[in-house]
């Protein structure tokens, strides 16, 4: 069984603790692969090999392993997830930073949490 999935977690300059990272992740993913396909040992393999066949690719190779394998694991959406968390086109984004609203609190008010919704308000006393 391979331990890394060629293009994922090589060819690159990473530093090594990113490295190591994506070597575990890679593991990891393997792991699953073997642990959900261990009573269909035939379609393991296919995708395997699958992963092995792309070891260096080309970005149109790249492009083409991700249609084979998200084909292979179709009905496994939990496998296809991890998957795609190896392609940076394919991640959700990272964080909604801008979505919030800024509150100024003030030290000469007092402010009360409502027991029903959990927001602050301003205590009308």
């Amino acid at each position: 069984m391979p331990t890394c999935l060629g293009p994922l977690c090589r060819g690159s300059f990473l530093p090594a603790f990113e490295e190591q990272q994506a070597f575990d992740k890679s593991r990891k993913f393997l792991r699953q692969l073997e642990i959900c396909f261990a009573e269909n040992p035939t379609h393991y393999q296919k995708i395997i090999k699958a992963l092995q066949s792309c070891m260096v690719c080309s970005a149109p190779d790249v492009a083409e392993l991700k249609v084979q394998v998200w084909q292979l694991l179709k009905g496994h959406h939990h496998l296809q997830d991890e998957f795609s968390l190896f392609f940076d086109s394919l991640r959700p984004p990272s964080s909604r930073m801008s979505d919030f609203e800024e509150v100024n609190w003030s030290e000469d008010k007092e402010y009360e949490v409502s027991p029903y919704t959990e927001e602050w308000s301003l205590a009308l006393s």
